[in-house]
């Protein structure tokens, strides 16, 4: 069996997060024989050693960082949020695979309401350069329906019976010589 380095204790002690003094009172053992241990002047127990790879790949281990605080896993397989109450709060794989999926879903569906929300802007644009161009054609008929009216007066001003009256005679002033 090989035996187990310094350097291999040291990453495992590190990789747990855990100074010498801590992982001496973890393994219950002397701070001086762990120093022992990592200089290289002593053997390494391999069951310290192997109750920290035990460690790393618990899921226990896993769960200790300190975003995950109050998580757990039950012992049916569902991961417990501390924060959410009744079965809210209860994760499976399956439930987190379909929160994943919406994710995905809801990002596609703001892209097609982003689309629609442009396709809407040009509508409305349009609408209203449409009911301006009505507004405008109102004012239109209004000027041609004006025109009308005048062409009717002029009509009747020009049907009227025009009665003659004679010249007067104008006096025209004299001249005066200078």
């Amino acid at each position: 069996m090989r035996a187990i380095s310094p350097a291999m204790f040291i990453a495992f002690r590190e990789l747990l997060g855990m100074n010498k003094e801590q992982c001496a009172a973890y393994l219950r053992i002397d701070v001086r024989t762990l120093h022992r241990w990592e200089s290289g002047r002593c053997p390494i127990s391999f069951a310290a050693f192997e109750l920290l790879r035990v460690i790393q790949e618990s899921v226990t281990f896993k769960m200790s960082h300190p975003v995950w605080d109050g998580w757990f896993i039950s012992m049916d397989g569902v991961l417990v949020s501390p924060d959410l109450g009744g079965n809210q709060g209860l994760f499976t794989p399956g439930r987190l695979n379909y929160i994943a999926s919406q994710g995905t879903e809801a990002s596609h569906l703001r892209r097609e309401v982003n689309r629609l929300e442009a396709e809407l802007n040009e509508t409305k644009e349009e609408n209203t350069q449409l009911r301006q161009m009505f507004v405008a054609q109102g004012v239109v008929d209004e000027l041609a329906a004006m025109q009308n009216t005048i062409s009717e007066l002029m009509n009747r001003i020009a049907t009227a019976r025009i009665i003659q009256f004679p010249a007067a005679p104008i006096d025209q002033p004299q001249e005066i010589a200078a």
